[in-house]
């Protein structure tokens, strides 16, 4: 039963993304997240395949399944890995890393230091260092003021894809963004990575679950493979292929490339 509970909290479709992608859909205002909450739980089921219990799924409902997942690739695509949000980001880690040198943020020693690290009050701190007499840093300033680097370009590839055991500076140099003379030794040319994630892992076909059909003919129930029911697919792509081809086309990593 470890494994079959493991995956509705850590898996492909479990609780906490069927949440989250609802809330974030309704808090951005925009419709990308959205998808049949209902639907997908009540065609989900437990189902016997072979000595191990597994996620089941009403065939019939395949598309739900399907919509799920491109629900959140469309949200990691349009507002988690946006160039304002990644640029925020960038912005965002490298003043906590100031503020750590100067120990206003320190790293957490105990459960409840690490508690205290909130949202509320790492972002307390890095205003308040904003609006305090001290000269504030210059990735302080930037965030607070909003004061968002120049994007270069956003370079996305498969998380397989063996180009990211490149470097940022190799990947750039071989895309064709518009670039300026001495960017491969301009300090204030910078980077930062981010990665949709939607099949949770890339070797292991069950955080996928197992469609079950009822033959009316023998009056049995009878499990098929999602990848063999799915849109995703061309019908001719052979089944031990279509992991892989589900896994490079919904799991990406994007290269943001900005000039400070």
């Amino acid at each position: 039963m470890k494994s079959i509970f493991s995956s509705f909290v850590s898996g492909t479709v479990d609780a906490d993304r069927m949440d989250y992608m609802l809330r974030d859909s309704r808090e951005c205002g925009v419709n990308y997240g959205l998808y049949d909450y209902d639907g997908l739980i009540s065609a989900m089921q437990l189902v016997i395949d072979g000595n191990e219990i597994a996620l089941g799924f009403n065939a019939k409902r395949v598309n739900t399944l399907d919509d799920f997942l491109w629900s959140r690739y469309q949200m990691f695509k349009q507002i988690y890995c946006h160039k304002t949000h990644s640029a925020y980001h960038l912005l965002l880690g490298r003043a906590i890393n100031e503020l750590a040198e100067k120990n206003i943020l320190s790293r957490p020693e105990s459960l409840q230091d690490y508690l205290k690290l909130t949202d509320d009050y790492v972002m307390s701190r890095v205003f308040e260092e904003a609006q305090s007499n001290n000269p504030a840093s210059a990735w302080v300033k930037s965030f607070t003021e909003r004061n968002l680097p120049k994007l270069l370009g956003v370079f996305e590839a498969s998380i397989n894809d063996s180009v990211w055991g490149s470097t940022n500076q190799q990947i750039y140099s071989t895309t064709d963004f518009e670039k300026y003379e001495g960017w491969e030794t301009d300090p204030n040319f910078v980077a930062i990575s981010l990665k949709a994630e939607v099949v949770r892992t890339l070797a292991d076909s069950r955080t996928l679950p197992i469609a079950i059909r009822f033959d009316k003919s023998s009056n049995t129930y009878k499990k098929e493979s999602y990848l063999n029911s799915s849109v995703f697919f061309q019908a001719k792509l052979d089944e031990s292929l279509r992991l892989e081809e589900l896994t490079n086309r919904l799991n990406r990593r994007l290269l943001f490339f900005y000039r400070l």
